[in-house]
């Protein structure tokens, strides 16, 4: 019994596409037809259904079916290994692809990536950004190499993780606003203006709204989104006070700006790292993941 590259390949692309056998096809460039008979036979070799089937639709996959699924992932990162070490060998065409969101590439990475670029001159660093279940998807997919976020990573069992730093959120007001010059900061006198913060998934964003709901509060969010610059934006324009991450603020860019800390009001957070279980980390990848491990100050 012998499994062709190119079933594993099309388990694997069924799987990120929702069943769409439609689209599974056209990522591996061949047509439907021959992907139906491809899955056919891979059924017929293995002698067991791997799709619970409506008509010529695929519905959902059937339980040996989502385990055969696991292994393909595994055979497909041990594809992925053996390039990656071999690339490694020759350090001049190695590449990795970091996911990541916003507020970690704008506010977190510059520093260590030029750390990295000192020492690995030859590495060509690919950033991609998006939500955190996103990222999550993409290393299950090996779409992407490493990720780096709050959200997601500790739910994933299937990924590898290193603690990187802890860190507290803020508020952010213009300059002179009331809520500076309040000696012991609520919540309770926060909610007394509107709030601009994060999305849900983004940032710990669902649990600043649990923070006020804990208290009995009613808070108003002006604005939900999913980039710190875009909340401290319409902070400046007026429409509310804002609730961001500590790293996101920098005293000399934000002089307009005034912030307090909110460590003592709000959870703190920890964002990792993270990688497939399966998968063979080189030596640049191995030094990359140390420097994102370096902690910095909790504390805005």
């Amino acid at each position: 019994m012998r499994l062709g590259l190119t079933q594993i390949k099309l388990l694997l692309a069924l799987d990120k596409h929702q069943l769409n056998l439609t689209r599974a096809a056209a990522e591996l460039n061949i047509v439907q037809p021959a992907a139906t008979r491809q899955l056919r036979l891979l059924e017929e070799t293995l002698g067991i259904r791997l799709f619970e089937r409506e008509g010529k639709r695929l519905k959902a996959w059937t339980a040996p079916g989502r385990a055969i699924l696991d292994q393909a992932r595994v055979m497909a990162m041990a594809e992925k290994n053996i390039l990656t070490l071999a690339q490694a060998a020759k350090a001049e065409e190695e590449e990795i692809t970091l996911a990541t969101t916003h507020t970690q590439a704008k506010y977190y990475l510059p520093s260590r990536l030029r750390q990295f670029r000192e020492h690995y001159p030859h590495v060509q660093l690919h950033i991609v950004q998006g939500a955190p279940c996103e990222l999550v998807n993409w290393l299950k997919n090996a779409d992407a190499d490493l990720a780096l976020c709050t959200e997601a990573i500790a739910a994933a069992n299937s990924l590898e993780r290193r603690f990187c730093y802890r860190w507290h959120y803020i508020l952010i007001t213009p300059v002179q606003h009331p809520l500076l010059e309040k000696s012991a900061l609520k919540l309770a006198d926060i909610v007394q203006y509107p709030v601009l913060t994060y999305s849900r998934g983004f940032s710990g964003g669902a649990q600043i709204g649990q923070a006020f709901q804990a208290e009995g509060l009613n808070v108003r969010f002006a604005v939900r989104a999913a980039d710190t610059d875009v909340i401290k934006t319409y902070v400046r324009e007026g429409l509310g006070v804002g609730i961001i991450a500590q790293q996101g603020y920098d005293a000399q860019q934000d002089q307009d700006l005034g912030a307090r800390s909110l460590a003592a009001l709000l959870p703190e957070n920890e964002t990792f790292v993270a990688w497939r279980k399966s998968q063979v980390l080189t030596p640049a990848q191995q030094a990359f993941v140390s420097l994102l491990q370096t902690q910095e100050p909790t504390d805005a």
